[in-house]
C-alpha cells in the first residue's frame, strides 16, 4: 500500500495589528492598515475591503477615505493550502474641523460686556473652547459656546477663539474687529447770570465733548421749556422764566 502524508496544521488566525483602535481620521483620509496571520502552512495572501468600495492587497495597505463616514475595515488572510481567516476594525472619517466668531456689540465703549458667540463644526461633535479677547488679559477656557468680555481700555481688538473636539483636533477661527472706545462725557458752558434776572432772558450755551470716537460730534439741545436747539453752541436761548 502507498503510504499517506497527512499534514497537520495550527488553525489559521489573522488580526489587524495597525492602527491601534479607535480608528478616526479627518477627511480626506488616508490611513494604512496591517495585518498579521499565524496558523495555516505559513505562507499567507492579504486580502482587503476597506468599506468604502476600495480594495488592497499585501500585509500593509492603504486607503483614502474621501468622504466622512463609518466604515469597516475587513482583511481576510489565506495560506498556501486553501485556508483562510478574517478580521475587522471599524474606522471613523469626520469633517474638517470648522469655527468662527460672532459679537454683540462690535463697538463698544470701555466698561461695557461684549457678548461672544462661537459656532464649531466638524471633528467627532464634542468641543471645548478657549477665547482669547486679544487685549493682554490672555485666554479663557471654556466648555460653553458663549463668552462675555469687558474690554478696560479704549482701542481696537482682534479676538478670536479656539476649538478642540474630543480627539484632540483644533481649529482657530477668523478674528473679528472689536472697536472700543471711552465714554462720550459732555460739559455745558453758560455766561454767569446777573445777580437779578431780567423778564425775558437771553443766554447762549456752549458745550464740550470727550470720548466716545472723537470729533465731530452731533449736538441736539433740549432747553427745558419745550424748545430745542443744534450745534455745539447754541443760538441765543430766550428764556420767559426766571427760573431758567
Amino acid at each position: 500500500s502507498t503510504p499517506l502524508n497527512i499534514v497537520v496544521t495550527d488553525p489559521m488566525a489573522v488580526s489587524i495589528t495597525a492602527p491601534a483602535p479607535p480608528v478616526w481620521g479627518i477627511a480626506p483620509a488616508t490611513l494604512t492598515f496591517t495585518a498579521a496571520a499565524t496558523g495555516g502552512d505559513g505562507s499567507y495572501a492579504y486580502a482587503w475591503t476597506f468599506g468604502d468600495g476600495n480594495t488592497g492587497t499585501g500585509a500593509s495597505a492603504p486607503n483614502t477615505y474621501a468622504n466622512p463616514g463609518s466604515y469597516t475595515v475587513t482583511v481576510t488572510a489565506t495560506d498556501g493550502m486553501g485556508h483562510t481567516a478574517t478580521a475587522t476594525l471599524p474606522v471613523n472619517v469626520y469633517s474638517p474641523m470648522t469655527a468662527s466668531l460672532a459679537a454683540v456689540p462690535t463697538t463698544t465703549f470701555t466698561g461695557v460686556p461684549v457678548a461672544f458667540t462661537a459656532t464649531a463644526g466638524g471633528g467627532d461633535g464634542t468641543y471645548t473652547y478657549l477665547y482669547f479677547p486679544a487685549d493682554g488679559s490672555g485666554s479663557t477656557p471654556s466648555s460653553s459656546p458663549t463668552f462675555n468680555h469687558t474690554y478696560a481700555t479704549a482701542g481696537t481688538y482682534h479676538p478670536f477663539v479656539r476649538v478642540t473636539d474630543g480627539l484632540g483636533n483644533t481649529v482657530d477661527s477668523a478674528t473679528l474687529t472689536i472697536t472700543v472706545e471711552d465714554p462720550i462725557v459732555v460739559t455745558i458752558t453758560s455766561p454767569a447770570p446777573p445777580a437779578t434776572l431780567p423778564v425775558p432772558y437771553a443766554v447762549s450755551f456752549s458745550a464740550w465733548a470727550t470720548g466716545g470716537g472723537g470729533s465731530p460730534y452731533t449736538w441736539t439741545w433740549d432747553f427745558g421749556d419745550g424748545t430745542t436747539g443744534t450745534g455745539r453752541r447754541s443760538e441765543e436761548h430766550t428764556s420767559e422764566l426766571q427760573s431758567h
